[in-house]
């Protein structure tokens, strides 16, 4: 477990942070975590010490993982609001900093990883406000195509100038793929 997890002051300042935070080992291996971090992340408390961040959390991509790298070799790392889609389907929007933590000895002994989820403020009111600010933006840029695609590549907003560049609607194309648009004999439209 290291000389950080045994000590009570730890235990205590951790349940004192507002926000998630555990701590892990060189093997990014649970030391220990605060209750919000189970609340927020909805893990049960037996899930998560000894184990592998990456088993609880399947869904972290590389680039997360290079991240952990920097902190375990020394670096504090941060990063800013950034979408972060759980194996269920759901989208947590988190805020987050990592830590290296140092043994007694001076070497490395794993990171901290301090974390906010700002998936509530995101949901409702601000979330329809960018969404409306993103539409008039992209209708504004009607001398340019523009079009946004979901993690399946598929469209999901669509200009006058990708209407004029391609020949379909929005309602023509909006939820189908976009390979639709560059098959042969399709780039003109419907």
């Amino acid at each position: 477990m290291g000389d950080l997890a045994g000590s009570d002051i730890v235990g205590l300042l951790l349940e004192q942070l507002p926000h998630p935070v555990a701590i892990v080992d060189t093997d990014m291996r649970y030391i220990a975590c605060n209750a919000r971090w189970f609340s927020d992340y909805r893990l049960a408390s037996t899930e998560v010490v000894g184990r592998s961040h990456y088993d609880v959390f399947p869904e972290i991509g590389e680039r997360w993982k290079q991240e952990h790298a920097l902190a375990q070799s020394g670096e504090t790392v941060s990063g800013g609001i950034e979408p972060f889609e759980r194996s269920d389907g759901s989208l947590d929007w988190v805020k987050w900093k990592l830590v290296p933590w140092h043994r007694a000895t001076g070497a490395i002994g794993g990171i901290i990883l301090f974390t906010e989820l700002v998936t509530e403020p995101m949901d409702a009111t601000k979330a329809d406000v960018l969404a409306a600010e993103l539409d008039l933006l992209i209708e504004a840029a009607n001398q340019h195509a523009i079009f946004l695609l979901d993690r399946n590549g598929c469209v999901r907003a669509w200009n006058a100038g990708a209407q004029r560049m391609f020949g379909w609607s929005a309602d023509d194309i909006n939820g189908r793929h976009h390979a639709l648009l560059f098959a042969p004999g399709q780039a003109s439209g419907p």
